[in-house]
């Protein structure tokens, strides 16, 4: 891996703040730009400003276009829980919390509409826009495909996106397979373990749920 200039990823590739059981539970921001799959739901595509089954790099207001395949590294993940309304939002990365759990069920059984969204999330290393970004498997499909992202930390990652149907709909999401292909642009060490850091660290944001019809401890 050091003739791929990797060997700045493999120091602290699979440090985590969750443990196993924690991640497999959950497979049936940080200010970070985001890297996501816009598919044919998204406002983006459907506005015409974004083709479809393509990946994006949000920075910002900025939208980068990555293309239908993307190289990146998977350099870490976390579990995390995100509620997001007109008066702020708040976050978990335990998903033994009772917060984390809430915002759960609420996006369980209120969906998107709700401002809630839960999954597995991934920092990546994205060579070709120098930047380091994150990942969230924020839906059903998504998140019972991240154990094969989990599987690659620390590695070069090609994703991509493939249909998939049953017996109402067809849809696209995301593919992450193993890659050949040369880094060579990497991050400074230091920078590396500081972004690392950050992102294993953070607890998340605590605020009080908006629309938050639960009951944590009934579960």
């Amino acid at each position: 891996m050091t003739d791929n200039n990797m060997a700045v990823f493999k120091t602290n590739a699979a440090a985590t703040t969750t443990d196993d059981d924690d991640f497999d539970s959950l497979s049936s921001g940080g200010g970070l730009p985001r890297m996501s799959l816009y598919t044919s739901n998204s406002q983006e595509v459907k506005d015409g400003e974004f083709p479809t089954n393509t990946y994006g790099l949000k920075v910002g207001e900025l939208l980068h276009d990555l293309g239908k395949n993307v190289d990146v590294v998977i350099c870490a993940y976390r579990l995390t829980a995100l509620q997001v309304s007109d008066d702020g939002f708040c976050s978990s990365h335990d998903a033994k919390s009772p917060l984390f759990k809430d915002i759960m069920h609420i996006a369980d059984t209120q969906g998107y509409g709700s401002g809630t969204i839960y999954g597995q999330e991934f920092l990546v290393w994205v060579p070709q826009h120098k930047t380091f970004a994150t990942i969230m498997c924020g839906s059903k499909t998504a998140r019972n495909m991240a154990s094969g992202i989990k599987s690659l930390v620390g590695e070069v990652a090609t994703m991509g996106s493939k249909k998939m149907e049953n017996k109402k709909y067809s849809w696209f999401g995301m593919t992450c397979t193993a890659s050949n292909a040369v880094i060579t642009e990497t991050p400074e060490e230091e920078a590396y373990a500081s972004q690392l850091e950050s992102f294993t660290s953070a607890t998340g944001v605590e605020r009080e749920l908006v629309n938050a019809d639960v009951a944590s401890d009934d579960r």
